[in-house]
């Protein structure tokens, strides 16, 4: 029953009255009520309120008190021991208390009392005052020497009716006096409201034991691992543990009655203090990174929680703390951030040099390849055939040596992050008959039969690539199945589809390639001891096809055999675009309507790091209707979205030179792009962040990792 109705604050216990008024069964009643003072409380106990809990509830007192009331957890019987040297007397009263359902033991010395007890273990205890050999009042006095007795209830049973005596009794250790004869239905009562309420207050006692004990080994496993502190409202440190006084070096002495700021470090600025105190003493908790210097004045990294403990008002009346010492990780993160950076400029340091000396190297290359042209077209006098011979091994090895230098400025290019890729819907067999043709000189060179099945043809594939770059792709796969064939070998080419993914196979008939080896034939320079044969090549051409099919969103890969031969494969993203046929009738309307809204799109993604251009290359590379573009630095950016006006613009927030809100601000007041729709794309995840973002103008603010489903959702609604 709840107390305060609409009727009025104490309208509950009103109407539980009413109730029991017009029955005469015994209802228990649970009072629950946002009050808690004396008076409603008074009026719930006029009422017969069995319990008085307040709002909010705690569901498991709730329930155990439900439980007891209804007895849905059978009880024991109350356990009861009598010692009376008076044998009728004990006879009577011990059948009175087994008919009313108690388990009663008798003993009429008192001197074996402390034995039976420890025996027996009862819920109440009942003396008769005098007794031979000892007295109720002194067994009562010896029993509350142990502590373990110390709440169990004492009854004393007696023809005393002297009142200073039985209180003179009591006061040795007694809980109440019943004088002899007492009345059958006096003594049940007695006894069981004695027993319940010593058994609802060990319960208690119990329930709070465990709690104490559980939050003592839950302090010492703390303590095995946090740095724990706790300090006044005022910030001065009350208790510090011993993790706390090894890492920071100080005494206890030195740290109790101190500030925090005995501790502080020059990694933080006074905002950062002032954010953390603000959050904490409104009542917060606060999680964070805080850089601390000990005693001897070396910086410590801890990963701190602080929480506010909260008075009755609401107030924070002391701050805990707990901090895990992070110091080698951070280190460990930092020098591998630096081990990165480095890494990062090695190999920009070596792309930027192959690609100057390839640069470099293509001056002396074109005079060699000239002048030996020259010297082969040279009439009077002519070349006999030795120096014909000289001068075609001159040229054979200046052709291949600048093929060398193409790949390698091929490949610092893609290594860089400076490839062009212009994706569009290319069909399969279009590029097939260009690749065939351009190689058939060569197949005829070593009478090899090259064919491709008819699917290539029938099934129109249609993928999205860059077609120059697929070109190069299959021209490449091509020229190793021919070089690396056997003689009067066969190369077959074969399409299907596989998902989503159109597969390109090329296999041919050469020597195979062992297991052990093949985990090496996409690393550069690795010909896999091809280097001592006589078959050409440079060892670089795989790891660019590998990384112009992984730039266009597909994979690569290899079966082979030794002496069965090879069959190299790529997928690429199918592209099932279908123009729409205009339909008139009212039932295909909202069909037309979305093959319209498929039309081609343009979206520029305006982004420095390449493994991040490449994901969402590959995931919008999905949608077929979509042209990407890309731009690796933010003025590169500017100018694609201001000549190509590009229907969707993603932003990344940290760019070099200006980051991306200033170029937002840029892009808002160009008339070409200020109502272009823009989506931000950062690592910048948290709730300010993303507010800012919001507020500079972004349409959308995605966070990364890149959720793909929210990135493909946010353009397609873009776009509907």
């Amino acid at each position: 029953m709840d107390m305060v109705l609409k009727e009025g604050d104490i309208a509950g216990a009103i109407i539980t009255q009413q109730i029991k008024a017009q029955t005469n069964k015994h209802i228990p009643v649970i009072f629950i009520s946002v009050r808690d003072d004396i008076h409603a409380r008074l009026a719930a106990a006029r009422a017969g309120a069995t319990r008085y809990l307040t709002k909010p509830l705690n569901i498991p007192k709730l329930i155990q008190t439900m439980d007891g009331i209804t007895v849905r957890k059978p009880k024991d019987p109350y356990r009861i021991l009598i010692i009376d040297d008076e044998l009728a007397l004990l006879d009577y009263y011990s059948t009175i208390l087994t008919e009313a359902g108690m388990t009663v033991k008798t003993l009429t010395d008192p001197l074996h009392g402390l034995s039976m007890l420890n025996e027996f273990q009862p819920d109440l205890l009942i003396l008769d005052v005098y007794m031979s050999g000892c007295t109720g009042p002194e067994l009562a006095q010896v029993i509350r020497q142990d502590d373990a007795y110390a709440r169990m209830p004492i009854i004393f049973l007696s023809t005393e009716s002297n009142l200073d005596r039985q209180l003179a009794a009591m006061n040795l250790g007694g809980d109440d006096f019943l004088t002899k004869p007492v009345e059958e239905h006096h003594l049940v009562m007695a006894i069981t409201a004695r027993v319940s309420r010593a058994r609802w207050a060990n319960r208690l006692n119990q329930e709070l034991e465990n709690t104490l004990r559980e939050s003592e080994y839950r302090k010492i496993a703390l303590d095995q691992h946090a740095i724990v502190s706790i300090t006044d409202a005022t910030g001065k440190i009350t208790f510090i543990n011993k993790k706390f006084l090894d890492i920071s070096g100080y005494t206890e002495n030195e740290l109790l009655g101190q500030n925090h700021r005995i501790l502080k470090s020059d990694q933080h600025d006074d905002a950062f203090f002032e954010d953390l105190w603000k959050t904490i003493s409104k009542g917060k908790v606060w999680h964070g990174l805080i850089c601390n210097l000990n005693k001897q004045g070396h910086e410590y990294w801890t990963e701190s929680t602080i929480v506010p403990f909260l008075d009755a008002t609401g107030k924070p009346y002391q701050y805990v703390s707990a901090r895990t010492n992070v110091t080698d990780f951070i280190k460990a993160e930092e020098n591998l951030r630096h081990a990165k950076e480095e890494a990062e400029n090695a190999n920009r340091a070596k792309s930027q040099f192959l690609s100057s000396m390839s640069h470099e190297l293509r001056t002396p290359m074109n005079a060699i390849i000239g002048f030996s042209q020259l010297l082969k077209m040279q009439q009077t006098p002519g070349l006999n055939q030795t120096q014909t011979e000289q001068v075609n091994e001159i040229m054979k090895a200046s052709h291949h040596l600048l093929d060398l230098i193409n790949e390698i400025l091929d490949l610092s290019r893609i290594e860089a992050g400076r490839i062009d890729l212009s994706v569009e819907t290319v069909k399969i067999s279009q590029v097939l008959e260009e690749c065939i043709s351009l190689s058939l000189p060569l197949t005829k060179k070593r009478n090899i039969n090259m064919s491709a099945e008819c699917d290539c043809y029938n099934n129109a594939y249609q993928v999205r690539a860059d077609r120059t770059r697929l070109k190069q792709v299959i021209l490449n796969l091509l020229s190793n199945a021919i070089k690396y064939n056997s003689a009067n070998g066969l190369i077959t080419i074969k399409c299907e589809k596989i998902n989503n993914l159109i597969r390109i196979n090329i296999t041919d008939t050469g020597a195979g390639i062992s297991k052990d080896n093949i985990k090496y034939l996409f690393q550069a320079f690795n010909r896999l001891d091809a280097e001592n044969s006589e078959i050409e090549g440079t060892g670089i051409g795989l790891v660019i096809t590998k990384n112009i099919v992984e730039l266009m969103g597909g994979n690569i890969g290899v079966h082979s055999e030794e002496k069965k031969g090879s069959t190299f494969w790529i997928e690429l993203p199918e592209d099932a675009t279908i123009i729409p046929t205009i339909i008139s009738s009212p039932e295909a309307a909202d069909t037309t309507v979305n093959n319209l809204n498929q039309k081609n799109r343009i979206i520029l993604y305006i982004e420095d790091n390449p493994t991040n251009l490449k994901l969402v290359a590959q995931v919008l590379g999905r949608r077929p209707y979509i042209h990407l573009l890309s731009a690796h630095e933010p003025f590169f950016g500017l100018e694609l979205a201001t000549t190509r006006n590009p229907d969707l613009i993603l932003l990344d927030i940290n760019l070099p030179g200006i980051d991306g809100y200033q170029v937002i601000k840029k892009l808002r007041q160009n008339e070409t792009t200020k109502n272009t729709p823009i989506f931000a794309i950062s690592a910048n995840a948290m709730p300010n962040d993303i507010k800012k973002g919001m507020e500079a103008g972004f349409d959308k603010y995605l966070t990364k990792p890149i959720n793909i489903n929210a990135l493909l959702s946010a353009v397609d609604e873009a776009f509907t």
